[in-house]
């Protein structure tokens, strides 16, 4: 973990304050799990790892702790945080009212480039799906539904599209490995697309919610398959 770490770190630009560096680090080292959940942020150990003083490490783990990515233990100091099966449910919830907006908003305002982009991405997922490559599936879904997001010409949307999609990236499994899911998809987003390029965008909007409907029932499922019984009830329904 600590040679994967550091050559995160080592990725990283130095600019502006070494604080946001390390947040930076530290923030994507949680997203690709290569601090796992549960996980002590000792700043010892930080600041030494990455050949800084302890201030910068401490500013960005208090950061990490107000963006909920980190959780403090009593007496082990700040971990990071596990999602939680229901705070899991919560970002379908949200993903499926706001991917219904962003596909609404984006007929009206796609450009035939935009639509075009849109198509690659989708024939990308199709030989992702065809290859059986959950990982490849999983990170080409979000980049279409971001493209989208930005089609809408709505900044603030595309913002907490991007926010809502450093969770999902903390999944540590992808409904596209329920069996059928990954052809579900590929013909959803192919009529979103035409939706979108129709400029019709209350069936664009129809599309992009059912799809996503379709994958939280999916995450219900698999949740319970898990054993995790803390579910809300209203993350199970069928609407």
């Amino acid at each position: 973990m600590a040679e994967r770490l550091r050559a995160l770190w080592n990725q990283q630009t130095v600019d502006g304050a070494t604080s946001d560096v390390v947040y930076n680090a530290l923030h994507e080292a949680i997203i690709m799990s290569i601090l796992p959940a549960g996980q002590w942020l000792g700043e010892v150990q930080l600041a030494r790892l990455f050949e800084v003083s302890r201030t910068p490490v401490r500013e960005a783990i208090l950061r990490l702790e107000a963006n909920h990515l980190a959780v403090r233990i009593p007496r082990r100091g700040l971990v990071v945080s596990k999602i939680t099966p229901q705070e899991t449910i919560d970002v379908y919830v949200v993903r499926e009212v706001i991917d219904g907006l962003a596909a609404a908003l984006a007929a009206e305002m796609a450009t035939p480039a935009e639509i075009s982009n849109l198509e690659g991405f989708n024939e990308e997922f199709a030989r992702a799906a065809e290859a059986g490559d959950l990982a490849a599936l999983a990170e080409t879904n979000l980049h279409f539904h971001e493209a989208i997001a930005a089609a809408s010409r709505n900044a603030l949307l595309l913002s907490f599209v991007k926010r809502i999609h450093r969770l999902v990236r903390r999944f540590s499994t992808t409904t596209f490995a329920h069996p059928g899911r990954a052809s579900e998809a590929v013909a959803a987003h192919r009529s979103l697309v035409h939706a979108i390029a129709e400029h019709d965008s209350e069936r664009a909007r129809s599309i992009a919610m059912k799809d996503m409907a379709v994958a939280r029932r999916i995450r219900v499922s698999m949740l319970q398959d898990e054993g995790e019984s803390t579910i809300d009830a209203f993350a199970s329904s069928e609407t």
